[in-house]
């Protein structure tokens, strides 16, 4: 039997929308971050080269749920 890989679950988490903020850890820690959140993200998206634009995607491609 097939599982479906879109779920009433899943549906909600990515429809979420989120946005961090690490001022609380700042204020209270003296947290800074290493890494800017632009240079964070550049290497985010160079780990994971089928997230770049320039790579067509398939419908057999990656996925976190087909492991």
């Amino acid at each position: 039997m097939k599982v479906p890989q879109l779920t009433p679950s899943r549906t909600r988490l990515l429809s979420c929308s989120r946005t961090f903020d690490c001022s609380k850890a700042n204020d209270r820690l003296g947290y800074t971050p290493i890494v800017p959140l632009k240079e964070g993200l550049r290497r985010t998206i160079e780990s994971y080269p089928h997230l770049r634009a320039d790579v067509p995607t398939t419908n057999n491609g990656p996925s976190i749920y087909s492991q």
